[in-house]
C-alpha cells in the first residue's frame, strides 16, 4: 500500500501505526473506561445481570480467541 501513496514501506508503517495508537487511546477511553463506571460489579448483582452458573463470567476485561 506504500506504494499507491508513493511512500517507502517503513515511513507508511510508522505512519499507520502512529494513527491506530491515537485512535485506540481515543477508543480504549470511550468504550471501556466509560462502561467501567456505568457497569459496575454492585450494580449489575443488583440487577441480576450474572451468569447463572458462573457469576464472574460476565466481567471479563481480557479475552483472547484463538
Amino acid at each position: 500500500m506504500a506504494k499507491m501513496f508513493n511512500l517507502k514501506g517503513p515511513t507508511f508503517e510508522n505512519m499507520i501505526m502512529s494513527f491506530v495508537k491515537v485512535v485506540s487511546e481515543y477508543n480504549y477511553e470511550r468504550l471501556v473506561e466509560d462502561l467501567t463506571k456505568k457497569y459496575n460489579v454492585e450494580l449489575l448483582n443488583e440487577k441480576k445481570k450474572i451468569f447463572k452458573h458462573y457469576p464472574f463470567a460476565l466481567y471479563a476485561t481480557v479475552v483472547t480467541f484463538h
